[in-house]
């Protein structure tokens, strides 16, 4: 009977908790630290460098923003966390981070207007000119302050937004008040917009977000859409909910994507968006419960998101780990975990900044391959680990086959190694065998002349297709592939197998004699 070539390529389709049978052929069962390739495959993460000199504070930092005082050269702010409801503020000038603030109360939410910096912490609201010590608003009251009932509220709010030329604190109490124009502390006797809760005593507000000239109220269980252009006579304010199916408690996963707003939900991420056929905002679990099992694991204590590059980033911390997922927005494909735990993020210019623990400030760079240990600040593996789906090895369920050669395309680079750990598995039982190669090696010796470059410089070659000889009888085939090398990188482009069909055999097992009810 002839050979025949089995092709497997591309799994560029990310992670997938489905089972073998439902998922797609380009999905991956694992997929740590393994991000879709150039064009095709999949490949190793990109690693992170050091961008900042290390903070004293040897606290993890959890907030860290540009901000550009009046009047002053733009600074790098970072607050450290010290325990659950205290944080320490640090400034970056000077080529060192110098003290603000030590103590200070948990930092719910910011903004920066007029070159000054605000946040809230649940009892008053802060201010920071970059120069003098920090303070209350109060303090500085200035022109269009209105003291009132309703500012002990706002003092109180756990989240704010900016929508136009008004400012939108979302209290405790489950309102909204919004400001007079221009003004972030002055408010109007009407400014009050209650938010009814119809799903339990904990549906609290935790976050706003503006969209599509309205803005978005998340509630934990519920969202609201607040709508509408005259507030100071409240004749056009409207206030709709979303048929959603939950809303986040998160509020720091909230961002805006392409015409649409990504959250992090009690099951999954979520996608609101505004179709051009529509005049609703609808939501899509865009996750797919990918990381369903994650989050059933344990609660995260804190939730991170930040968009950049095309790839929405979020990371769950919780008691001793922190783990990263990846969603590639144009793809629409969801990747991770990796392994660089990052407590917060910052979009700074053309990179992606991460605050870690120690007081430790890294960025990630698609020029390394490494990752940083925030313990030591010493490189550390970018441990690559790939686990595809269980293939049929001739193309139909339960046909058994001997599978002759097993084939992986790998991308072959100038001035570099690409060596890989590989484990071929088939059937899936327990019992069943599997055969592990140690440290393949995807130098060629058909490409030796990479020791003729002089200067380091990163290019690749043509793809290198290593060949190796199983010689097995198995129906169904599984790939899983590692690597712990520190500064290699690694592109797979795909697998195949050679195999041979055998011919289906009937047996008796499980079939009784039945005795004829009729006599002929």
């Amino acid at each position: 009977m002839a050979k025949m070539l089995r092709v497997f390529k591309d799994f560029r389709g990310g992670l997938s908790e489905m089972a073998n049978d439902n998922m797609p052929d380009n999905g991956l069962v694992l997929a740590k630290n393994t991000v879709p390739g150039d064009y095709a495959g999949i490949s190793r993460s990109n690693g992170s460098v050091i961008a900042y000199p290390q903070i004293s504070d040897i606290h993890p930092v959890v907030l860290l923003f540009e901000f550009q005082p009046a009047s002053q050269e733009a600074m790098v702010i970072a607050f450290t966390q010290v325990d659950e409801n205290s944080m320490n503020m640090y400034k970056f000038t000077g080529g060192n981070w110098d003290s603000v603030l030590l103590g200070t109360k948990k930092v719910l939410d910011y903004f920066v207007y007029a070159g000054v910096l605000y946040w809230l912490n649940g009892e008053k609201i802060k201010r920071y000119d970059g120069v003098n010590t920090p303070g209350d608003l109060s303090e500085y009251s200035g022109e269009g302050y209105s003291p009132s009932g309703l500012w002990s509220l706002v003092e109180k709010a756990v989240a704010v937004e900016q929508r136009g030329q008004r400012w939108f604190y979302a209290t405790k109490d489950n309102q909204v008040i919004f400001t007079n124009v221009s003004y972030p502390n002055a408010l109007a006797g009407t400014s009050a917009i209650d938010i009814r809760v119809t799903d339990g005593a904990d549906d609290k507000i935790n976050a706003l977000h503006e969209f599509n000239e309205g803005l978005l109220v998340f509630l934990t269980r519920s969202v609201y859409y607040l709508s509408g252009w005259d507030f100071s006579g409240g004749t056009d304010i409207k206030l709709t909910r979303l048929n959603v199916t939950c809303g986040t408690k998160w509020p720091k996963t909230v961002k805006t994507v392409e015409n649409a707003v990504i959250y992090l939900g009690i099951d999954g991420l979520y996608q609101l968006s505004l179709p051009y056929y529509a005049t609703q905002i609808v939501s899509k679990n865009i996750s797919e419960k990918k990381i369903s099992k994650r989050l059933n694991e344990d609660t995260p204590k804190e939730c991170y998101g930040e968009v950049f590059g095309g790839i929405y980033y979020l990371g769950l911390r919780f008691d001793d780990v922190i783990k990263e997922f990846r969603y590639y927005i144009n793809e629409k494909s969801f990747w991770g975990e990796f392994t660089q735990q990052p407590y917060c993020y910052y979009r700074g210019g053309d990179a992606l900044y991460l605050g870690c623990a120690n007081g430790f400030v890294l960025k990630y760079d698609d020029n390394s391959f490494q990752y940083v240990d925030p313990a030591s600040g010493l490189p550390m593996p970018i441990v690559f680990t790939a686990q595809t789906k269980g293939f049929d090895v001739a193309g139909a369920m339960f046909m058994d086959a001997k599978l002759k050669r097993a084939f992986v395309a790998v991308k072959q680079y100038q001035e570099q190694s690409t060596t890989l750990k590989l484990q071929i598995k088939a059937d899936y039982a327990d019992a069943a065998w599997d055969w592990t190669v140690n440290e393949v090696s995807f130098d060629d010796s058909l490409v030796w002349q990479e020791g003729n470059y002089d200067k380091a410089y990163w290019g690749w070659l043509d793809a290198v297709t290593k060949e190796i000889s199983v010689n097995k009888k198995a129906k169904r085939i599984q790939y899983l592939f590692y690597d712990d090398h520190t500064g290699q990188p690694a592109t797979i482009y795909g697998v195949g197998v050679l195999y041979k069909k055998k011919k289906v055999k009937g047996n008796r097992e499980g079939i009784t004699d039945v005795t004829p009810m009729y006599d002929d």
